[in-house]
């Protein structure tokens, strides 16, 4: 399915909050609007969202006579579509801007370390481990950490071997990927997070990892890093 990644869009609800407490849902506007414009709404929506209003504000919503309604609920309906169209357009925004994140390569005695994924996409492939950047660390920090979440190894950063960012590598998103080249430092190998299995696995025995990993191999192989290592 991720495959037509393209086809899928986000259509989020809001709800008008004052005060901290909801003052009107998405629905409700419309039936207001619905209201406005002379169309039958249901007597018991619009004494709940009159009966609300006034619970919050003090003050009613409909007014007396035929699709009336008062100022205040006229300034919150304004509002409540600026905030919302505002809001639609910073989603859609952050829906297509690129995510980051960082994976590791660990090479010890001829081997790399992966790990065999528990989730779609590329559920149970052997992948490098790696995961998406939180906002108060770097990169670095992003690699070592997500090494010790899947594989229970701990490690520091020797380089930044490459940044891999096709547009199509993550068929979920538009993700960008730093793969550094990181030195194990301790801990005991064991699956975590994301990941079902990790393991040492003889570079010239890899099966086909996913993403673009195992173009970071080929990679890793004519790099200074592995070079001297064979």
């Amino acid at each position: 399915m991720y495959r037509d990644n393209d086809r899928f869009s986000l259509e989020p609800s809001f709800d008008l909050m004052y005060d901290g407490k909801r003052l009107m849902s998405e629905a409700e506007l419309l039936a207001v609007k619905r209201y406005l414009a002379g169309e039958d709404v249901a007597q018991s929506q619009l004494s709940a969202i009159d009966s609300r209003f006034r619970a919050v504000t003090g003050m009613p919503a409909l007014a007396e006579g035929a699709h009336a309604v008062t100022s205040e609920c006229r300034n919150a309906i304004s509002i409540f579509e600026i905030k919302a169209h505002l809001s639609r357009e910073q989603l859609v925004h952050r829906w297509k801007s690129p995510s980051v994140a960082a994976d590791s390569i660990v090479f010890e005695n001829g081997r790399v370390l992966v790990v065999r994924r528990k989730k779609d996409p590329y559920k149970d492939y052997f992948a490098l481990p790696g995961g998406i950047l939180d906002e108060d660390e770097t990169l670095e920090e992003c690699a070592v950490r997500e090494l010790h979440e899947e594989t229970g190894i701990r490690g520091e950063v020797v380089g930044l071997l490459d940044v891999f960012s096709d547009p199509k590598r993550d068929p979920r998103v538009r993700m960008v990927s730093a793969v550094f080249v990181v030195r194990s430092t301790g801990g005991n190998l064991e699956a975590g997070d994301d990941a079902s299995d990790a393991a040492f696995i003889g570079i010239d025995s890899l099966p086909h990892l996913a993403y673009d990993h195992d173009r970071a191999i080929r990679e890793f192989r004519n790099s200074i890093y592995f070079k001297g290592r064979e």
